[in-house]
């Protein structure tokens, strides 16, 4: 028999450690391992190939392209608790998916560009030192790029260039072989709500942002012409400065739904529940202000209020990166001319300033870049119900309409299916909305008044308000209202305000 629940799978980033154990013939406290690593016939480093099976577009390898584990055997890395005999200081980078020593001053040269970066997303992984009886031998830290590699291999390639240098390494050792898996995991069957929520994105005013230039001093009763010379943005800039809250592209989409995955990977409910998280965010139609940013949806799964609290951090520390990222390259770099400074059309735009001191004082004018206020919305628009059962050919997903129909064909006991009606009833007429009160999304459909019907037209108001309390605008957004993620300040590029300044 089915039975209702919300519990979500979730799989961990990095792998899934499947038993600890005592290392064989050694006196050492228990080691824990985590197999699915995997040696690179290309460039002879290690990384890490359960990630790339689960994601074969990721990795990247010394030697050009992807790693490589075509014959590689599986070795197993220690993380935790150094024992005797074994080094501590060892990461894995997110970006090529390779161990490197990270105790060093510098995090090592990285195929992908830059350092390593292990960003907190790292287990602290430790290497035997020794040669212990069964371990592979032969492995060496590169000086040059700080990673762990086969010295024995013939193929060898250094994100530095050349092959790595093994010349100041200890002899490092790797243990072969899986540990037995843990027994599979008994399925059930299971019924999930599966919620959608759309991200709306409005424009607020014009706040006045970083002072970028200085005009010349103005003596009395004067008239200048100036010029701004602002620096162009290379192609690299403009993809990374660009928003799904106002600036949509297929990159800054692909970017924010990662963003928001890898926040959502790192949370579970504090009422134990795990949610998957899936992520598609995309916009129709041009931004205006005042209007709703097009159609960028989110997509999660979960149910309890607790799971909606954390998915909605999840997506606010998405757009706090991402526009903490636009403004770092969205501040333009501006020079100030006089109307006959010439400049590089290839790499610099210009912007005409005429300006005139009525006044009896010295008057200093000073250029500022100008912040677009940004209100974002996070709102629950959609619910569907899905049912897992233990083949995964027979898993479906149905709009609560046919909630009934559903039930009838998973559920053998009717009253069984009362039951389950009614729990979902519940908690979806009892949903948490950002101020938190209490919503429905349900509406009565007078010709069926026994089924459950999301109400497609319901709408919430948001109230923008002043500084000192005052409504300055309302805002209507489809759905209930699950997080308000404002202001938020964003460059906008070619605005610009002189103002006068103290000196």
């Amino acid at each position: 028999m089915a039975t209702f629940n919300t519990t979500f799978i979730h799989v961990s980033e990095i792998g899934q450690v499947r038993q600890i154990r005592l290392a064989p013939a050694l006196a050492r406290p228990p080691v824990q391992y985590q197999d699915g690593w995997r040696c690179c016939q290309k460039c002879s480093g290690l990384f890490y190939g359960f990630r790339l099976q689960r994601d074969p577009d990721e990795g990247h390898c010394a030697a050009g392209d992807k790693h490589d584990s075509t014959n590689s055997k599986d070795y197993m890395v220690p993380f935790g608790d150094a024992g005797p005999g074994m080094q501590m200081g060892w990461r894995y980078c997110q970006k090529c998916q390779g161990l490197f020593y990270a105790d060093n001053p510098t995090q090592g040269a990285c195929p992908c560009g830059g350092q390593h970066d292990h960003a907190n997303r790292s287990l602290s992984y430790d290497m035997f030192l020794e040669e212990p009886p069964g371990m592979e031998t032969g492995w060496r830290w590169c000086a040059k790029c700080e990673g762990l590699f086969n010295s024995g291999n013939e193929q060898n390639a250094c994100p530095t260039g050349g092959k790595h240098d093994g010349s100041r390494s200890g002899a490092y050792a790797m243990k072969l072989g899986a540990l037995p898996s843990a027994p599979a995991r008994k399925l059930k069957p299971q019924l999930f709500l599966v919620e959608t929520y759309q991200i709306s994105t409005f424009h607020g005013g014009l706040i006045l942002g970083d002072n970028v230039g200085t005009l010349p001093a103005m003596t009395p009763h004067t008239h200048i012409k100036s010029k701004l010379i602002i620096n162009k943005m290379t192609s690299s800039d403009i993809a990374q400065s660009s928003t799904v809250m106002d600036d949509q592209t297929a990159q800054s989409g692909q970017s924010f739904n990662q963003q928001v995955q890898d926040s959502s990977d790192s949370k579970s409910s504090s009422e134990h529940y795990n949610y998957g998280f899936q992520a598609n965010a995309h916009a129709e139609g041009s931004v205006g202000f005042g209007s709703a940013s097009g159609d960028a949806h989110v997509d999660a799964a979960g149910s309890t209020n607790d799971a909606r609290e954390d998915i909605a951090q999840s997506i606010g520390h998405a757009i706090n990166s991402q526009v903490n990222q636009a403004n770092q390259v969205r501040k333009q770099q501006v020079t100030v001319g006089s109307s006959e400074t010439k400049i590089d059309e290839t790499t610099q735009t210009e912007v005409d300033i005429e300006r005139a001191n009525d006044s009896d004082q010295v008057l200093n004018l000073g250029v500022f870049q100008l912040k677009q206020e940004l209100i974002t919305i996070l709102s629950l628009v959609d619910v569907q119900v899905a049912f897992r059962n233990t083949d995964s050919h027979k898993d479906k997903m149905v709009k609560l309409f046919e909630l009934d129909s559903l039930l009838e064909e998973v559920i053998a006991a009717a009253k069984d299916r009362a039951v389950i009606k009614s729990q979902i009833k519940t908690a979806l007429e009892n949903i948490r909305d950002y101020m938190d009160e209490s919503k429905s999304i349900l509406v009565q459909d007078p010709t069926r008044p026994d089924t459950l019907v999301v109400n497609k037209r319901l709408t919430s108001a948001y109230e923008l308000k002043n500084r000192d309390g005052t409504t300055r605008k309302v805002i209507s957004v489809p759905g209930i209202i699950a997080s308000d993620y404002s202001p938020r300040f964003i460059y906008q590029r070619g605005a610009y305000m002189t103002l006068p300044i103290t000196l």
